[in-house]
């Protein structure tokens, strides 16, 4: 049996197509969403970094959240798989 520490965050998740529907279905991202992220992917991909930078930011400053990540080193891997998931 494959440990989850061997699995990317994509096999984890068990990601395939009806997940990724599902993902797109919860976000409220239609066809002409899609479109609009794909106009933008040039800037999206520029500017990864600022964007994980300041979700973590955020999501760091609520002391639950800052808890349940724990140390520098996972908030580096949590912020690596974001900008890969992304």
């Amino acid at each position: 049996m494959i440990k989850s520490t061997e699995k990317s965050l994509y096999e984890q998740m068990h990601m395939n197509e009806i997940g990724i529907e599902n993902r797109k279905y919860l976000l409220g991202i239609d066809k002409k969403g899609l479109d609009l992220l794909s106009l933008y992917k040039h800037i999206i991909e520029a500017t990864i970094d600022d964007i994980v930078d300041e979700f973590y930011k955020i999501e760091t400053s609520i002391d639950e959240i800052a808890l349940l990540i724990g140390d520098i080193d996972t908030l580096k891997r949590l912020k690596r798989a974001q900008k890969n998931y992304i």
